[in-house]
């Protein structure tokens, strides 16, 4: 098994945590407004193919499945390139204490990295599908 990587962040996001929840499930836009995410495939409600902008010399290509969608917790697994599956439910977002209009998102997961599926780079304007 190749090495393992741990990913955490976390984020203080100025929006109600209903909003961000529906921004996070909505994986069809994240090239939108994620510049490390160049292209979605939706496959089915459960199941999207993503290529992620990545440090590495190619674009990763993984699959992403829904385990948990509830408000406040969402919870994938990957395949593909990676393979992972978010530590304790992940992304969790909770409103920020005192405040109505932020919420704080954050993110776990142990990834262990694959043979790359495809070679190439993501450029501008990639879309998949």
């Amino acid at each position: 098994m190749s090495r393992g990587f741990e990913f955490r962040e976390s984020w203080t996001v100025a929006a109600p945590r209903d909003r961000v929840h529906a921004l996070l499930i909505d994986l069809e836009h994240y090239p939108d407004w994620w510049p490390q995410v160049c292209a979605v495939a939706k496959v089915d409600d459960d199941h999207a193919w993503v290529l992620c902008r990545s440090r590495l010399p190619y674009t990763l290509d993984v699959l992403l499945t829904a385990v948990h969608r509830e408000p406040g917790l969402l919870e994938t697994a990957i395949g593909g390139d990676l393979s992972a599956r978010s530590a304790g439910g992940s992304p969790t977002t909770v409103p920020v204490p005192g405040s109505t209009s932020s919420s704080r998102s954050t993110s776990a997961a142990r990834c262990y990295a694959r043979s790359p599926s495809r070679s190439g780079r993501c450029s501008p304007g990639t879309t998949a599908g």
